[in-house]
């Protein structure tokens, strides 16, 4: 039986390499994760106003720097916006410390790690 499934916020992070997400982490315990083909995310899709005269179609393209070149160059509000953008980039970039833990390691217990 075939399976397709989208497991969310890997839109970024992806399935295939480090860190892994909540999905690859469950399929490696198992120790069937070589078993799924991984299919890397090349952007992201959106529908406004789905249904309407008004409906819209648009794909953000997916990379280290598409975000910064197509969306906020286009959209930004301000001519500062780039600027602020990578501002905001090394202000949270210490919310990241913990991405390498995988997530099974912070569960409840006397086994727990976190």
């Amino acid at each position: 039986q075939e399976f397709i499934m989208d497991s969310g916020p890997t839109i970024l992070l992806g399935c295939s390499q480090p860190p892994w997400n909540a999905l690859q982490q469950v399929l490696r315990a198992v120790k069937c994760d070589d078993q799924v083909k991984w299919i890397p995310y090349d952007g992201w899709g959106m529908i406004e106003y789905p249904g309407t005269d008004k409906e819209l179609h648009w794909k953000v393209e997916l990379g280290p720097t598409q975000f910064q070149e197509g969306p906020l160059r286009s959209f930004g509000a301000s001519p500062k916006a780039l600027e602020e953008y990578q501002k905001l980039r090394e202000l949270t970039r210490p919310l990241l410390a913990g991405v390498e833990i995988p997530a099974m390691a912070m569960r409840s217990g006397p086994t727990a790690l976190i």
